[in-house]
């Protein structure tokens, strides 16, 4: 990544800024897919994010930057609603940072959410209108397997740094687990999609 140059004049920091949130909005829909597939934008049908310290920190190091390029834009140039927008998007990459930072991804799961309830909700969620959706879809079970590998790699260093959630909320956490392990394979939320091919 290039850094802007510190001499940016009042009629450019629109366009920087302008340009600063497409170049991360196309990082974020590229590293997030199910963010792609949420606000209908094509091609993302087939992927899956993955979550290992790799992936991690190369969010981290982009987000840097992105932090940096925002630093040159003044708010104060800026029109009053498009400042808004430029202290929003500076508070989220703040978030992301020191989300990194404290290594908030070694606890991937709360008392309310976690990140394997997503994925049981694939079939409802994916638009089956042609064949090709299939074959997406089908893709991204296949990749379900190394990203569940890369979310319990993070959880086993969370438990040797000390990172984890309190005992008391564990309680029934298996049971949306428990619910996605069936006999017989068209009883599967995966398989749910098929049964109206």
């Amino acid at each position: 990544f290039v850094m802007l140059s510190c001499s940016v004049t009042a009629g450019q920091d629109s366009e920087l800024f302008q340009a600063l949130l497409k170049r991360e909005w196309d990082f974020r829909i590229n590293e997030y897919p199910a963010l792609a597939r949420d606000n209908g934008i094509e091609g993302y049908g087939d992927r899956i994010a993955h979550v290992s310290e790799k992936d991690q920190l190369r969010r981290y190091e982009f987000w840097k930057q992105v932090r940096l390029d925002l630093s040159i834009i003044s708010c104060e140039r800026l029109e009053h609603e498009e400042c808004i927008n430029y202290r929003i998007f500076e508070r989220q990459i703040h978030q992301f940072l020191v989300d990194y930072e404290t290594r908030v991804y070694l606890i991937p799961f709360t008392s309310d959410w976690s990140f394997y309830m997503s994925w049981n909700r694939w079939g409802e969620e994916t638009d089956f209108n042609k064949p090709a959706d299939y074959d997406d879809y089908l893709v991204r079970l296949q990749q379900l397997p190394v990203v569940m590998d890369e979310y319990i790699a993070l959880m086993r260093e969370g438990l040797k740094t000390g990172m984890t959630q309190p005992r008391v909320i564990l309680d029934g956490r298996e049971v949306p687990i428990r619910k996605q392990l069936v006999e017989n394979p068209e009883r599967s939320a995966f398989y749910k999609p098929f049964l109206a091919l």
